[in-house]
């Protein structure tokens, strides 16, 4: 038996379309994520504990989405400064190895 004769139902999900169709398994968290999305969370509406501790955590951060873009923005900007400086660090060596030919006896 292949992979593709295993699958019994191939489930899309959206959580902008939760249903009673919705497995229950996954109606939960695609609320969650629906709530995340427009800022309106109510955490003792849901059950999960998993749930309620990511929105807590979510709640305790309170970094903006400005905030988190500068800090990526920020991170980005010193492996950049990071990778020219070890440049320069290999263009030094190569510098004073060749300074070195033009003195030196071979």
């Amino acid at each position: 038996m292949t992979y593709l004769q295993k699958i019994k139902k191939i489930v899309y999900l959206c959580p902008k379309y939760v249903s009673n169709d919705t497995p229950e398994s996954y109606r939960e968290w695609l609320r969650a994520i629906d709530d995340s999305l427009d800022g309106k969370v109510e955490i003792k509406n849901y059950s999960k504990q998993i749930i309620k501790k990511i929105f807590k955590l979510i709640k305790k951060d309170k970094t903006t989405p400005k905030e988190y873009a500068r800090m990526k923005d920020e991170y980005s900007d010193e492996l950049v400064k990071q990778e020219k400086f070890e440049e320069g660090k290999k263009e030094g060596k190569i510098e004073i190895a060749k300074n070195l030919l033009d003195v030196l006896d071979i």
